[in-house]
């Protein structure tokens, strides 16, 4: 699965710009063999049911409430981008953090791994061979795509508990220990 971290966005907490694509290569993914007449093309992708002609950049949005519906759209004027994802003819393909998804995972908080893919309903990519042949009778290929959560880093160390008094040492007390 392709993977970014929120934290390396300018206002993350290990800001690295360099970090915030990732590329993969559809015509020669693990698992798939595309046999003698090898990688034709994709012919398409679906996102829960919506179509994207391959090469054509896919926004990803999500309004700025935590836990909003993501979506996906070839606008590039839609409110609250976090992403994008191009998905070119040949298979190569890139995914881009442009800003953090909002999503909690109160069941595990532990778990900072957000699988973007399946809270879209499902990326799948539609290939060929040489011939045209459809990969999987048609069914295509999915791709796995996440993100984690920047989380909060502090240097302070953390609080203390304060010590306890016992009355019991005070000079009126049951074992004065002044």
């Amino acid at each position: 699965a392709a993977a970014l971290d929120e934290a390396n966005l300018a206002d993350g907490t290990d800001p690295d710009i360099s970090l915030l694509a990732t590329t993969g290569d559809l015509s020669s993914i693990t698992g798939t063999n595309y046999g003698a007449d090898g990688f034709g093309g994709v012919t398409g992708i679906d996102i829960n049911g919506a179509s994207f002609v391959a090469g054509t950049t896919i926004y990803l949005s999500q309004a700025a409430t935590v836990d909003s519906a993501i979506a996906a759209s070839t606008n590039s004027a839609a409110a609250d981008i976090r992403a994008t994802l191009v998905v070119n003819a040949d298979g190569s393909y890139t995914f881009t953090l442009t800003d953090n998804f909002l999503l909690s995972d109160p069941s595990d908080p532990i778990a900072q791994t957000e699988d973007i893919s399946s809270l879209l309903g499902g990326i799948t990519v539609f290939a060929e061979d040489g011939d045209g042949d459809q990969v999987n009778n048609g069914n295509g290929i999915a791709l796995n795509l996440q993100v984690i959560d920047d989380i909060p880093v502090s240097t302070v160390a953390p609080a203390v508990s304060a010590a306890a008094l016992d009355e019991a040492n005070l000079a009126d007390g049951t074992d004065p220990d002044i």
